[in-house]
């Protein structure tokens, strides 16, 4: 398996693969492939530590195609999150109410009572 690295134009650092079903088993069961039918053939994967993202179908001869090739078709992929992490744990957290200012303990003196 060819695994490429490249820069994009904004400086990060990308490595990409192909992932081919047939080679990796969890993809395949006795039931037949658990994967959509534009995957069955292959991908490629991009990923740059922060962002996955796939590309399908897999380009013929992508491991010997020059790097601008590669980018393209990064900036074409699809960005994926990581299996078993729900859709809510990649969004931002909503913004945080204000604390609700609880009023200040009043003492004997300040709440009319003559304090002896």
């Amino acid at each position: 398996m060819a695994v490429r690295t490249f820069e994009s134009p904004d400086g990060a650092a990308w490595s990409v693969w192909e992932v081919i079903p047939g080679r990796v088993s969890e993809f395949r069961s006795s039931f037949g492939s658990h994967l959509p039918s534009d995957l069955a053939d292959g991908w490629l994967c991009f990923d740059c530590g922060t962002e996955k993202r796939r590309l399908a179908p897999l380009p013929a001869n992508w491991h010997e195609r020059p790097d601008e090739d590669l980018r393209f078709w990064c900036r074409a992929a699809v960005p994926v999150r990581a299996r078993g992490v729900p859709a809510a744990a990649c969004e931002p957290p909503p913004p945080a109410e204000p604390p609700v200012a609880e009023p200040a303990a009043m003492s004997d003196a300040e709440d009319g009572m003559a304090v002896a």
